[in-house]
């Protein structure tokens, strides 16, 4: 029934988005192997963003072309609008890639997603604060990283002033072998772009990453493949490569890409 509801209401809240999103009937075609990015992203901020040649619907387009090259199969994007925990029965939907976003469309939404999260034995992988969706699916705790100190420069004064940031490249350990950082060296400089992290972990994950400013940096859910990575590896660059060898990792993992 909340499916139902999820789909009715989804052409409302998207309204004026048309033709950003796939339509989620993609998700019945099981003709070939589907990796499915998930936008979290308000509406009104993406409204707000189009047009704009670095705006979301750009970037979240770019995403999608760039999943569906490192995974070898069709990406579909669809917003969290517009599906429910029962929408992924089939076989075909391979890996879910659940994006960032700056605020949720409420409760209801969230609640349906985190149902999802935790329902789905799918391979997934949550990034920037989509990481934090997931640790909140489970239970855990998140908050603002910290208060500016005396004297401290802003990282980005228009996105929560007085509020401790990582905003740019910054420098990641890895704690513990992982296959989803297999080849990348033990310290990695990653791209991220927050303030809010993860404050208290749920019981059923394990921690592989840090860094001087951000405790968990990287997690995975003990009994199947689920990671959240606090850093962005999908917006790696020929100075800062590692995040490609991470998403490739994690497509490997699900059964894509090179094997």
């Amino acid at each position: 029934m909340l499916s139902c509801w999820i789909g009715a209401r989804a052409s409302d809240e998207l309204g004026g988005l048309k033709g950003l999103y796939d339509s989620p009937s993609i998700l019945g075609d099981d003709s070939a192997p589907l990796v499915v990015f998930i936008d979290t992203q308000h509406p009104d901020v993406i409204r707000e963003e189009m047009g704009k040649p670095s705006g979301h619907p750009a970037k979240t387009r770019a995403l999608q072309e760039k999943f569906s090259e490192l995974s070898g199969a069709r990406c579909a994007l669809l917003h969290y609008a517009q599906i429910g925990r029962g929408d992924f029965g089939k076989g075909h939907v391979k890996a879910l890639v659940i994006g960032p976003r700056k605020r949720g469309l409420g409760k209801a939404r969230d609640e349906e997603l985190f149902a999802l999260i935790r329902e789905t034995r799918i391979p997934t992988i949550g990034v920037s604060t989509a990481q934090t969706l997931i640790a909140q699916a489970y239970g855990g705790k998140t908050g603002m990283m910290r208060d500016l100190r005396p004297g401290e420069v802003d990282a980005k004064p228009d996105f929560q002033p007085g509020k401790f940031k990582i905003w740019g490249p910054n420098q990641v350990r890895l704690l513990k072998p992982d296959p989803l950082f297999e080849g990348i060296p033990e310290t990695a400089v990653f791209y991220e772009y927050h303030a809010l992290e993860i404050k208290e972990l749920p019981a059923e994950f394990d921690s592989l990453a840090t860094s001087d400013e951000c405790k968990y940096q990287a997690i995975r859910h003990r009994d199947k493949i689920l990671y959240g990575t606090q850093f962005r590896p999908e917006l790696y660059d020929q100075q800062y490569p590692e995040g490609e060898m991470v998403v490739r990792n994690f497509f490997k993992l699900a059964g894509l890409g090179d094997r």
